[in-house]
């Protein structure tokens, strides 16, 4: 017999560690680079890389390509 995954427990779990930026400091000590949007930025995507740094930027011909480096502390 094998355990059952509950996925709904799952996902509740790594909705909580999403929204408390624990998954995304999990992830990027991981040697992870992180994608996602900003507010502050309509429009455009922000890329974290593991060593902290914050880039803005938007896709382009499937490429991340970036903007401006913002050297913003991750929150």
């Amino acid at each position: 017999m094998t355990d059952e995954l509950d996925v709904l427990a799952l996902s509740e779990e790594v909705d909580q560690d999403s929204k408390s930026g624990v998954l995304s400091k999990v992830l990027l000590s991981h040697g992870n680079t992180l994608y996602g949007v900003d507010t502050r930025y309509p429009g455009c995507i922000i890329r974290t890389t593991p060593d902290g740094e914050n880039v803005k930027g938007r896709w382009k011909n499937g490429m991340f390509v970036a903007d401006i480096n913002l050297s913003l502390s991750s929150n």
